[in-house]
């Protein structure tokens, strides 16, 4: 599982810079099991603001992670603003102070 939070980090920052990305839900807590998916969150100045242009860069760091067309992992695609103002994304960033 570490291997493929670590493609999917890497390819975040090669295609968005000033990515952060950072792992949430069972997986981050130690609650997974076998049938879990891996949330992740990439928040980014750069993530577009359309959601065709999103659903485009989702399925572009897909490739580059090298993910199979249906996978367990859920990546979630936000600017900064967007995460501060979810609740869920907001608990997930304020950890990282």
């Amino acid at each position: 599982m570490a291997d493929v939070i670590d493609r999917v980090s890497n390819a975040a920052k090669g295609l968005l810079c000033d990515a952060v990305v950072r792992v949430f839900g069972s997986v981050a807590s130690g609650d997974y099991t076998p049938a879990s998916d891996v949330d992740i969150l990439i928040t980014s100045q750069n993530v577009p603001r359309g959601a065709m242009a999103r659903a485009e860069l989702k399925v572009a760091l897909e490739k580059q992670a090298g993910l199979p067309p249906i996978n367990s992992v859920e990546i979630y695609l936000v600017t900064p603003e967007e995460a501060w103002a979810n609740p869920i994304y907001r608990e997930v960033l304020s950890k990282l102070r």
